[in-house]
């Protein structure tokens, strides 16, 4: 599925995805576009490449799709992601992902909001590995220099796992 200016109308107008598969369950998705988040030390992103993004969870454990980030019950298990891809737009790289629900209360719960566009908020989960630093003039920062200004820095997670999506109603 490419995303164009159709589903993003979609999307923000709340009205059915159109990716959305009944029988099977499942609704692709963008999981992440990288997009820029503010932090106390900066400003934070991801680079959304093959190279960056490390998916060897989907191969094991499979990547779970939480309830707003929550970790702390198995309740708060609202499916998987089941496929993972990179698309490109105008707007630059898109890590994609197919939501399938699971057969819970809660997964039923979170699948009907979804497939009638009440709620389209991802957020993802993630651990980094690797950090590329630049100043505010986009100049790389040596982490190791005592001496680095630490005021309009921006991370970029170079080498990251993804480690869940949550909807959420407020995501980053």
């Amino acid at each position: 599925m490419t995303v164009d200016g159709a589903s993003l109308a979609t999307r923000l107008l709340g009205l059915t995805p159109i990716s959305y598969d009944p029988e099977a369950r499942s609704v692709d998705a963008v999981l992440s576009r990288g997009s820029p988040v503010t932090r106390i030390y900066g400003v934070e992103k991801l680079a959304i490449t093959k190279e960056a993004i490390n998916l060897d969870r989907m191969k094991t454990s499979m990547i779970p799709v939480l309830d707003s980030h929550r970790q702390d019950s198995i309740t708060s298990s609202l499916g998987r992601v089941t496929k993972t891809w990179i698309e490109n737009d105008r707007d630059g790289s898109m890590l994609m992902g197919r939501l399938t629900f699971n057969d819970t209360k809660e997964g039923r719960v979170s699948e009907g909001m979804v497939s009638r566009g009440e709620i389209s908020g991802i957020s993802v989960g993630y651990s980094t590995e690797d950090w590329e630093i630049r100043d505010r003039k986009g100049n790389l920062v040596d982490p190791e220099s005592a001496r680095w200004d630490n005021s309009d820095l921006v991370f970029t997670a170079v080498e990251w796992t993804l480690v869940e999506a949550s909807l959420c109603a407020v995501p980053a």
